[in-house]
């Protein structure tokens, strides 16, 4: 198994938390199973568009999660 970082922002911190906490996923997860592992919450909508960031970074699905790294889940931003 492998422990990674999640900063939630934007919406999902209302859902996911406000501080950085820590997800157990499979060895050589990606960044697809974190995807996954966030649409699993009952108030996170399975087809909301989310995107990940490591290092200043967009990451691609198949990333793969770094042990201990933070990763920053960022819903759909909209403003004006």
């Amino acid at each position: 198994m492998m422990i990674v970082q999640i900063q939630a922002m934007g919406i999902l911190k209302d859902y996911l938390g406000q501080l950085p906490t820590e997800v157990v996923l499979p060895e050589n997860a990606t960044v697809n199973d974190l995807m996954i592992w966030t649409r699993k919450h009952p108030m996170v909508h399975p087809d909301l568009p989310i995107s990940i960031i490591a290092n200043n970074q967009y990451k691609d699905l198949n990333d793969l999660l770094i042990p201990r790294q933070l990763y920053f889940i960022i819903p759909p931003v909209s403003g004006g």
